[in-house]
């Protein structure tokens, strides 16, 4: 089930789309700040807001604001991630789900699988499936305990 990333949501046209373009145009300091500064260094620049100095503040505003953003972004996703930027590796992992033969354990099943995350799915009924993924490992399970579960562990570790 792969992961939707159109231009528009499921929901359809909805005020996020608005501000995502707002955020992409006017926001982002790689537009605005190329405009600003042949509007200053440059003779056609300067030609173009000789007339118009309300735009070129305005554009100077955008500039700031999409920096302040930007600033404002990483310190967020830096706190978030407790000041670590190491890059998460999926092929490392090993995730153990339990009931995840039909519903929402196969949904995140096969999920995983498409990160290439190596799969257990632990569950008393046969899989409603095919795994056609390398990285899924159907493990029949009589009963849910903590000793089963953690076999049905080191086994796929191995």
């Amino acid at each position: 089930m792969p992961v939707r990333k159109g231009w528009l949501p499921r929901e359809g046209f909805t005020a996020d789309v608005l501000l995502r373009l707002f955020h992409n145009t006017l926001m982002n300091q790689s537009i605005t700040l190329p405009i600003y500064l042949l509007s200053l260094y440059t003779q056609t620049g300067q030609k173009l807001v000789s007339g118009h100095d309300t735009a070129l503040s305005r554009v100077k505003l955008f500039v700031y604001a999409g920096i302040l953003r930007w600033i404002n972004n990483f310190l967020s996703n830096s706190a978030l991630n407790n000041w670590n930027n190491s890059k998460y590796d999926w092929d490392k992992e090993v995730a153990v789900i339990s009931g995840g033969s039909d519903g929402i354990g196969k949904s995140v099943a096969l999920l995983l699988a498409e990160k290439g995350v190596r799969v257990a799915i632990l569950d008393i009924q046969p899989l409603t499936f095919e795994p056609r993924m390398g990285s899924l490992f159907p493990q029949p399970s009589d009963r849910p305990s903590d000793h089963s579960c953690s076999s049905q562990y080191f086994l796929l570790q191995v």
